[in-house]
């Protein structure tokens, strides 16, 4: 089997060569970037504010902290240059957090200093000396926090809040809790804090969080309805559902928050922020239904409503013929507001997601117009126009992207890597390198360019060449040594030099005894082994990819495409590609091991019919290589070659495509 094909259908650690640079997926995600086209992105906090205190921090500290959460972790795989996950985060775009349910500690508007100086001055303060057994147990205390001992500070801080009746003491343990997550020391701190200072509204504030946070729901019900009778009186109800839906998240309970939600606003559903925040309440307990009823009613309220429209678009998209819906009231709002900008990025996204790209081009044109500095609109333009195979207009858009002004947050990096694959696309090597050779040092993708502009010198050049600016880079870690690892391999290999490469990642699994550190190899070395006749170590390393990631598509495919492709085990093979098209649903290389199966089954109608569609969705050339042969054997000889000259015209050296018309004794005129 030709390896490029199993090096298609296994993507191993993402080495840009063989990234997908553009797809739908990383459009729809990636247009959020453009900024505040959904209606139901996370607060970027609970009700109460991050102050100035973290777990290690001093007393005396000013810069803005809050706890790490899970959900924000960095994880070893970055996304590709032509993923707008990658532009959210080079752009300064906004980044919610999936994880709502997070209290973080209070007063951050009003309080700074040290536990027992500052803005913040308790009502009743209790006349207190500071003794020196009391300066020593708060100094001790702040010393526990730098030695990373939360617990010992609190404990400390409450039992002193509850000896001296200082409210000040009662906050200081409270946000030591929340920061450190002991949301139940929390409460216990919170109420403390409450009860030594009932006037302060934001006690109140953080205690009515914390018994959210902890559950408490029949405790706080009754503060929240005194709240909101508060406000009808007022007539401030639209400042205070945002709040209260804000408070509501913190719930851990998404169901009993939506029941919560629903019995706090049943006298209010004439109210537009009523119904939003009973949309959004439902959307997170999974209420998908009633969420899109709420965000309609209060479209229906409000036409002109953009968090409505939003909301309502959004919302609708899940439902049967939602998407259609939802283009009409998009449509209706922006023949009365054709300049909102927000309405039109959603109308964007909308389009993407409808696989109307001409459509999507037009609208995002029309963003770029009015907000001619937005880099992300302009990175989704090339994206686009990459899509279509319009090299020219792609290449304008990231060149403008580029040029932006210097004070524009963004990655110029990802920018030049799309330059670089677009001039591969066109066969310029040479502009291929030296758009590389542009992405800044100090780039998140630095080092994975010059790995890649390693590879195209290996090409362009001699496998020395390639080999030698490899060997010049200087990995910070153990994902850029594999990365390292892998390119020296591919080299290798694209070298005719099969053992060679076989034994470059051989040697880098066996030095390394742990699965996790070896992981991202086997695919690799699974490549490499069909080369050299090791079947038996690919169909073993793809096994053990399959145990270690059983929800991973690629590992199934690999191996079902490798059974198939040496016409060995061919109903296995379809019943590993069949779970890999489950995992995977729409993958164009599981869609293209699909047909070859097939094929190889004798079932050359099932095949065509997957190939023509895959084709006029997807014409790359090894899609293609297999689509002509099926072609041609079934009798059809005129429209393989039609096919393989255009293979031949997109990617002239590719290997499969050489040895199909080599076994078949194709000769294809000009």
């Amino acid at each position: 089997m030709n390896s490029s094909r199993l090096s298609a259908h296994t993507p191993a650690v993402p080495t840009l060569a063989r990234r997908p640079l553009s797809n739908r997926l990383a459009l729809a995600l990636g247009l959020l970037a453009l900024g505040g086209c959904s209606a139901f992105q996370p607060p970027a906090s609970a009700a109460v504010n991050a102050p100035h205190v973290t777990a290690k921090a001093g007393p005396d500290s000013q810069a803005p902290h809050s706890p790490t959460k899970p959900g924000n972790q960095a994880t070893g795989n970055s996304p590709s240059p032509g993923s707008l996950a990658t532009q959210e985060q080079a752009t300064g775009g906004a980044q919610p957090s999936d994880d709502t349910n997070t209290v973080v500690a209070p007063d951050a508007e009003s309080d700074t200093g040290s536990a027992l100086s500052g803005t913040y001055r308790p009502a009743n303060l209790p006349e207190l000396a500071l003794t020196p057994p009391l300066i020593y147990e708060i100094l001790a205390a702040e010393i526990a926090l730098q030695r990373e001992q939360p617990g010992a500070a609190y404990a400390t801080y409450h039992s002193l809040a509850a000896q001296t009746g200082d409210a000040r003491l009662a906050r200081r343990a409270t946000e030591i809790a929340i920061v450190t997550g002991s949301l139940s020391d929390a409460l216990d701190s919170a109420r403390l804090w409450v009860r030594l200072d009932p006037t302060y509204p934001n006690a109140r504030k953080a205690l009515d969080t914390l018994l959210l946070a902890n559950g408490r729901v029949t405790e706080v019900e009754p503060a929240l309805t005194r709240q909101l009778t508060q406000a009808r009186q007022a007539g401030t109800l639209d400042t205070a559902y945002p709040q209260l839906q804000e408070k509501l998240l913190n719930l851990p309970d998404r169901r009993a928050a939506w029941a919560l939600a629903q019995r706090l606003s049943a006298s209010d559903l004439d109210n537009i922020q009523a119904r939003l925040m009973r949309a959004r309440l439902a959307h997170e307990a999974g209420q998908q239904q009633a969420a899109t009823d709420e965000a309609l009613a209060a479209q229906q309220l409000a036409p002109d409503n953009i968090e409505a429209v939003l909301a309502s678009v959004q919302l609708l998209q899940s439902r049967p013929g939602g998407r259609q819906r939802a283009a009409v009231l998009l449509g209706n709002y922006l023949q009365k507001h054709p300049d909102d900008l927000r309405a039109l990025k959603a109308q964007g996204l909308l389009q993407i997601a409808s696989e109307q790209n001409d459509a999507a081009i037009a609208t995002l044109s029309r963003v770029q117009s009015l907000e001619p500095d937005n880099p992300a609109t302009l990175y989704t333009l090339a994206q686009l126009h990459h899509q279509k195979h319009d090299y020219a207009r792609a290449t304008e858009a990231l060149q403008r992207y580029v040029a932006l002004p210097e004070d524009i947050e963004r990655d110029n990096g990802n920018a030049f890597l799309f330059l670089s694959e677009i001039a591969q696309k066109q066969n310029d090597q040479a502009g291929a390198i030296q758009w590389l050779e542009r992405v800044p040092t100090n780039s998140r993708v630095h080092f994975e360019a010059q790995l890649t502009r390693a590879s195209l010198l290996a090409r362009q050049s001699r496998p020395e060449a390639g080999l030698a600016a490899l060997s010049s880079l200087k990995p910070r870690n153990l994902r850029e040594t594999q990365l390292q690892t892998v390119t020296r391999a591919q080299i290798l290999r694209e070298a005719g030099r099969y053992q060679a490469a076989f034994d470059v990642l051989d040697r880098a699994i066996r030095q390394r005894k742990d699965d996790k550190d070896t992981i991202d190899l086997l695919y690799d070395r699974a490549i490499a082994a069909e080369k050299v006749g090791r079947l038996d170590v690919l169909e073993k390393d793809l096994r053990r990819l399959i145990k270690l990631r059983p929800d991973d598509g690629n590992a199934y495919n690999a191996l079902g495409y490798t059974l198939a492709d040496h016409n060995q085990r061919l109903p296995e093979a379809l019943a590993l590609i069949e779970k890999a098209n489950q995992l995977n649903p729409g993958d164009p290389h599981i869609q293209d091991s699909l047909g070859w199966v097939y094929f190889r089954l004798g079932r050359p109608q099932d095949a065509l019919d997957v190939f023509r569609t895959l084709w006029s969705k997807s014409p790359d050339t090894e899609v293609g290589t297999h689509y002509g042969e099926v072609l041609w054997h079934a009798g059809q000889q005129d429209a393989a070659r039609d096919i393989w000259r255009q293979c031949r015209q997109q990617d002239p050296d590719n290997e499969l495509l050489r040895d199909t018309l080599k076994r078949l004794g194709v000769t294809l005129q000009p």
